[in-house]
């Protein structure tokens, strides 16, 4: 029912439709990842806002709502590791204090959008290159193999780009008009994909406060 709210299904059409210009890296990319972060930041999410998102082992005594006090005090504010056999040491004191639980949402959020934003960043490079790639590759999977006038669509294809980047460019004489804006573009969201997935496992260094970067080493 809410897909068929038209502002609500555009927003989730534009937003999972598929894409001509790229290979299955690119799809996993932008369409897998990005769904995979979001699906988890909104399961995390329901979990912390609408369950319960912590369960502490409280004396007996405790009734429910000083049971439901302390889980939330534990909630909102630091934890540690303690070992059973040791005493409880001053707060203050502790270096290994844990509060990277409750901005898990938000963090995975955040890592959905920072790969979706590149795939929108092609996606507006890719319309200012004076070459329609998208109705390029359209027209190049039609050409089947038993098709009689395979050959003439594949000259009229080669024709069209032969004839944009030899008549836009001198006219024009811009970048976008040029015969390698296309390729530097997509090359350049090949670059930034690579750079944010070293950025991820960074923040999921520092987020987690683990040696994430040197297990298996």
């Amino acid at each position: 029912m809410v897909v068929e709210i038209p502002l609500i299904k555009k927003c989730l059409q534009n937003a999972i439709k598929g894409q001509l210009i790229g290979d299955s890296i690119d799809w996993l990319s932008y369409y897998g990842t990005t769904w995979l972060f979001w699906f988890f930041a909104l399961l995390t999410s329901a979990k912390q806002y609408f369950g319960s998102p912590i369960q502490c082992f409280t004396p007996a005594e405790f009734g429910k709502s000083w049971e439901n006090y302390a889980e939330t005090y534990c909630f909102i504010n630091n934890i540690y590791k303690l070992p059973m056999e040791q005493e409880f040491p001053d707060p203050a004191d502790r270096k290994d204090q844990i509060s990277y639980y409750r901005w898990v949402p938000l963090i995975l959020l955040c890592q959905g959008c920072s790969f979706y934003l590149i795939n929108a960043l092609w996606e507006f490079l890719n319309k200012k290159s004076v070459i329609n790639c998208e109705e390029i590759v359209k027209d190049a999977q039609t050409c089947t193999l038993k098709e009689k006038n395979r050959q003439t669509k594949l000259e009229n294809i080669s024709q069209y780009i032969f004839d944009t980047f030899r008549y836009e460019f001198p006219l024009n004489g811009h970048f976008y008009n040029n015969g390698y804006c296309t390729a530097t573009f997509y090359l350049l969201t090949k670059f930034l994909n690579l750079i944010n997935c070293c950025l991820n496992l960074f923040l999921l260094e520092s987020f987690l406060g683990t040696q994430l970067l040197k297990y298996g080493l």
